[in-house]
């Protein structure tokens, strides 16, 4: 059965179980419990896949000589839908100037935002470069970026224009289908994993109390979401492409599972997994493309979240203000939540605070404590912009990998 449907019945699965059962004490603890052994589990091969997947991606780019494309076909890429969706956000802000209402505060963590502050030069450098390579692998759980330094410095090294490096690269490159076939596993049962996380976040989220109570607000933001997934994202890849890189929305519909996943997880890794074995399954992307591209897209590819984070703040102050400021600042605001959002990844799974919180103190708006309210609101946030981030991936694989082959088009049997 193909993981799209699994994933929605487990989904579905989950909101049933939360109806019928989720008021049961003891149901609720053993979810709970379980959750986070779950998230582990779905990221517990991501590390070592990207590491495998980087190495011999980099070595077989130089040896078609397209490295240069590569990265700069993904940070074009990154760069351009991130500024598109945070201006687009701006923008429709002008048209729907809603702010939040009804929403309490109570439970927040006032220490939450406290704590958010910009990684300093000595840390993300500390990432890059440290006296004992092999501190690279065990240097944090948080971002692909240590790991991926070590895999580019090998994979460059395995660059097959050696007698003996040969046997190297092949080795590397099995290595890789190894670890491709463990993706796809994984994936395959992440529909598992996802309908215990489902039953928790809509047994742990107040729907009335935060959804229901301020539809406006979430309205809002389903037109910028809707429009962003169904009108932008394929847009722009069809016109990056010159309109010869297929159908983008049988690559919007390739990744489903992984959008679902990253919305209830909140974690752009544990969707991480799922986006490299989808892209290179479903969407036929390049080994060498879904193997790199996707990683680094979990670190630079955060557009989706930058919208959602331009979006709330712009909330958070019309919700202070009563009105809406001028267009300078609007656009200040927007693009300012572009350029934090590259730094974003440093605060998994608060990503979206991290944008806000650093808008806010950089324009020195004090809102008073009304910016709890993001807090509280987290796990949609959150959720919206790891999905929108999920597919930012999946389409940026697919578009770099349209430019190095042909569209390599897959059979909807063939799809997991």
């Amino acid at each position: 059965m193909k993981t799209w449907i699994t994933y929605i019945a487990a989904i579905a699965m989950g909101f049933a179980a939360n109806l019928l059962v989720g008021d049961l004490e003891i149901l609720k603890s053993v979810v709970a419990s379980a959750v986070p052994i779950l998230l582990d589990l779905g990221m517990f091969i991501l590390f070592p896949l990207a590491f495998i997947l980087f190495a011999s991606g980099i070595a077989s780019l130089r040896r078609q000589a397209e490295t240069t494309l590569f990265f700069s076909s993904t940070i074009l890429w990154s760069l351009a839908t991130t500024l598109v969706l945070s201006c687009f956000a701006a923008a429709l802000y002008f048209i729907l100037p809603l702010g939040m209402e009804n929403v309490t505060t109570n439970g927040a963590d006032a220490a939450a935002l406290s704590t958010i502050n910009a990684i300093q030069p000595s840390q993300f450098f500390a990432m890059i470069v440290n006296r004992n390579s092999f501190l690279q692998f065990v240097m944090t759980d948080q971002t692909l970026l240590p790991i991926l330094v070590m895999a580019g410095l090998l994979g460059f090294a395995l660059k097959p224009d050696m007698e003996t490096i040969r046997p190297a690269y092949v080795v590397m490159n099995s290595l890789a289908e190894a670890m491709l076939r463990l993706a796809r596993i994984f994936t395959i049962l992440g529909a598992f994993f996802v309908g215990f996380i489902a039953f928790n976040w809509f047994n742990s989220v107040d729907a009335e109390g935060r959804f229901f109570a301020n539809l406006k607000f979430f309205g809002m933001i389903g037109i910028a979401l809707s429009s962003a997934l169904f009108i932008l994202m394929p847009l722009m890849f069809a016109l990056f492409t010159g309109f010869k890189g297929g159908n983008p929305y049988r690559v919007l519909f390739g990744g489903m599972s992984a959008y679902l996943a990253g919305f209830f997880s909140g974690n752009i890794l544990y969707a991480g997994t799922s986006i490299i074995a989808l892209s290179r399954q479903n969407n036929g992307v390049r080994k060498r493309i879904a193997g790199t591209a996707v990683p680094l897209y979990t670190i630079i590819g955060k557009g989706g979240t930058a919208m959602v984070a331009t979006t709330t703040t712009l909330a958070l102050i019309v919700s202070f203000n009563g009105s809406l400021p001028s267009w300078q600042a609007v656009m200040s605001i927007a693009l300012l939540s572009s350029l934090f959002s590259l730094i974003s990844s440093f605060h998994l799974g608060y990503e979206t605070i991290f944008i806000v919180v650093m808008v806010l103190r950089n324009l020195e708006i004090n809102l008073e404590g009304v910016e709890m309210m993001m807090v509280v609101l987290l796990p949609f946030l959150n959720g919206f912009g790891v999905l929108l981030d999920s597919a930012i991936a999946t389409f940026g694989a697919a578009y770099t990998s349209r430019l190095v082959s042909p569209d390599d088009s897959v059979a909807y049997r063939d799809l997991v």
